[in-house]
């Protein structure tokens, strides 16, 4: 795993410059997410978005983000042939169509999973002024 430059440096010197493209995608993804949860968590205390819909954001965040890597991934190595070309075009339209599947995914799963009945609930208090509300709570 690339946790720096140096870490960089290594391993471009043990693989060569076919690797570059897997570390870059590994250190942007790894970036990539924390920020967008910390802008969601942002919002959510800003009370711009309900509870519910910090759920949900986040669920997508996070299956955006394995369906990206997965893709971003799958999709350099399956085009590492044609280089220099191949494996860039490979790995952003991958990384593009495994973000949206993964999201779309997560949020499936989020429906499957949480009862529709709270998540109107936990909005109607948020409504009134009642917020960080958790189940089983009544006013």
């Amino acid at each position: 795993m690339v946790e720096s430059v140096s870490d960089l440096k290594e391993l471009l010197k043990e693989l060569g410059k076919d690797a570059l493209m897997l570390a870059l995608a590994e250190m942007a993804g790894k970036w990539a997410v924390p920020i967008f949860a910390l802008w969601e968590v942002t919002k959510w205390e800003l009370h711009e978005e309900t509870t519910v819909e910090f759920r949900k954001n986040l669920e997508s965040l996070g299956g955006a983000a394995a369906g990206a890597w997965g893709g971003g991934e799958g999709g350099a190595l399956a085009l590492a042939e044609f280089e220099p070309v191949g494996p860039i075009i490979g790995g952003l339209g991958g990384a593009i169509i495994g973000g949206i599947l993964g999201a779309k995914a997560a949020a499936k799963l989020d429906g499957i999973i949480m009862d529709k009945g709270e998540d109107l609930i936990s909005d109607a208090y948020e409504f009134f002024g009642w917020y960080h509300v958790t189940r089983n709570t009544h006013p």
